[in-house]
């Protein structure tokens, strides 16, 4: 169904007075230094991406190198939710300069990292501030712009996202192969120094929500106390009293005992060992008591779960979950298919991963103006998803006799489905909840997309490592296949260092395993046109106010 939805909900407090949006000079002295930050997150996901197959040869951690990812993407998804409510208690500027700082921070961590260890918990600093970059970049930018024009604004920050994401994959490769993996992310940190420079000079935050806490209106549960009234001045105490600590602890628990479960599930434990099973039901548990400090505790939750009653929320947040699931996979495994099935060096790799920024780019931009033009998005929103499918079947289908303009196309398939996916769905949420739930439903869109993004990686990491373990073992014979086996389950680059009468069953394993995966990630391509279809299609204002 497509028929439009009144947004909810709908306060019936008297609105302030008309806010006249921020344009021309002093727009872009906002917009830019947010999005220069967004650029160098996106920059350093890609990077890790095009350096996995060689980070895990260097540490000889094939079998755990997804941690490296999963942790920077578990820290995204626990903390990207508390953003929105944090920026409206501290402001957006002060929450924006501390994540440049923990990014920083994190980068410079994995720089001088010299084992897993180290290196996955740099990349956890590094994603909480990394989460907060992103999230606040969106959150301000709606503070500034009619909703009518946001698509065009996410459009930019996408396209800086996509930029970031398609630089990283080639500098990446190319610094690696040069100075290496250590060397790309030291390099980092005088750039987010800039950043931080930039957004302490030119950064002024628009005006934001009052809204304090749930009302006890029975005809509106979600109607907050919104006062035409500035708020007063609150010491930096009461500002931390009004943090929804518990609600922050209950859902990081729950994304960590989760991830953990499915990342080690297979192999170090069996599904259906008693370890496995007891994580799972124990993360259910921590899920249902979120809930539960969310609907009846939490003064002001870091997520109101009443929204989820209305529908286009709902189905836009899955659309998010099971789109990015599916992205994450190909961006995290497709480069460690091309390494081992095509033989690609990480500068190949990283040239491959580029035609993901240029449909980022294509994707961003063409959505956010159709949108300013029609003030529509359900049928783009569909159409999105049906090209991020598309650009998934073409990979799972290639293979080394394929053309090789294959290998770009359906990497800028997916970049521009992906992408319009993201702008339909941010305005598709912002549109069906109030004006002063701007930030909560924002931070609603990429709780789901950082949920995604780890659930895609360790579920694809966890079917990899064991599709490849069974091929192997059934493929390899020998009296050296125990040690070739260990060999190149740690370390791709290990592929071409072995007798070469063993590489083609080797090689054929990898092939099966990493079909496997990019076929996981079409079926979650599958769901999210699906939830995206359940959506309905609401107005989108012209101005600020939504009058």
């Amino acid at each position: 169904m497509t028929r439009e939805d009144p947004a909810t909900p709908v306060s019936t407090a008297p609105r302030p007075n008309k806010v006249e949006p921020v344009s021309g000079v002093k727009l872009a002295l906002i917009v830019c230094p947010m999005y220069f930050g967004v650029f160098l997150g996106a920059l350093d996901g890609t990077v890790v991406t095009a350096l996995l197959s060689h980070i895990a040869s260097d540490l000889h951690e094939l079998s755990r190198v997804s941690w490296i990812a999963t942790g920077y993407l578990v820290a995204c998804a626990a903390f990207q939710p508390l953003y929105g409510k944090i920026s409206d208690i501290f402001g957006r500027k002060e929450v924006l300069i501390f994540c440049n700082v923990m990014f920083a921070i994190g980068c410079l961590i994995c720089g001088v990292s010299y084992n897993l260890e180290w290196l996955v918990a740099g990349r956890v600093v590094s994603g909480i501030g990394g989460g907060g970059i992103m999230s606040l970049s969106t959150i301000a930018v709606s503070d500034l712009v009619p909703l009518r024009l946001r698509g065009i604004f996410q459009g930019f920050g996408n396209i800086s996202f996509g930029m970031g994401a398609g630089v990283g994959g080639v500098v990446g490769g190319i610094l690696t192969d040069k100075y290496g993996w250590r060397f790309v992310f030291t390099i980092q940190v005088p750039f987010i120094c800039l950043s931080i420079f930039l957004l302490s000079v030119f950064f002024k935050p628009g005006k934001r929500s009052t809204a304090r806490s749930r009302a006890p209106s029975e005809e509106d549960p979600l109607l907050t106390d919104n006062t035409t009234e500035e708020p007063k001045e609150e010491t930096r105490r009461e500002k931390f009293r009004r943090i929804d600590v518990l609600g922050a602890c209950t859902l990081v628990s729950t994304l960590l005992v989760l991830m953990f479960a499915i990342a080690t599930a297979g192999d170090q434990f069996a599904w259906s060992s008693p370890v496995i099973i007891g994580l799972l039901v124990l993360s259910f548990l921590l899920a249902c008591a979120f809930v539960y400090v969310e609907l009846y505790i939490a003064k002001e939750p870091v997520i109101a779960i009443e929204l989820f009653s209305n529908r286009t929320i709902t189905a836009s947040s899955f659309t998010n979950l099971f789109g990015t699931m599916a992205v994450y996979s190909i961006l995290f495994y497709a480069p460690i298919f091309y390494a081992s099935v095509f033989g690609m060096t990480p500068t190949a790799v990283g040239e491959r991963l580029g035609g993901n920024f240029f449909g980022v780019a294509f994707g961003s931009f063409s959505s956010g103006i159709l949108m300013a033009k029609t003030g529509k998005y359900y049928t783009l929103g569909c159409l999105s998803g049906i090209l991020l499918i598309l650009g998934s079947a073409i990979i799972v289908s290639i293979t080394p006799e394929s053309p090789v303009f294959l290998q770009y196309v359906s990497l800028f398939l997916t970049g521009t489905g992906y992408s319009g996916m993201l702008t339909v769905t941010l305005l598709a949420l912002i549109s069906a909840a109030h004006h002063d739930y701007q930030a909560i439903t924002t931070s609603i869109q990429y709780a789901f997309r950082g949920i995604g993004s780890t659930l895609g990686v360790s579920i694809a990491s966890s079917i990899f490592r064991n599709v490849l373990k069974t091929q192997l073992y059934e493929n390899v014979h020998g009296e050296k296949a125990d040690a070739i086996i260990k060999k190149v389950l740690d370390s791709v680059d290990a592929i071409r260092q072995i007798p070469i009468e063993y590489q083609p069953a080797v090689i054929a394993s990898y092939n099966v395993a990493s079909k496997v995966v990019l076929s996981t990630a079409l079926a979650m391509g599958v769901l999210s046109v699906i939830c995206s279809a359940l959506m309905r299609e609401h107005k989108l204002h012209s101005t600020i106010e939504r009058d």
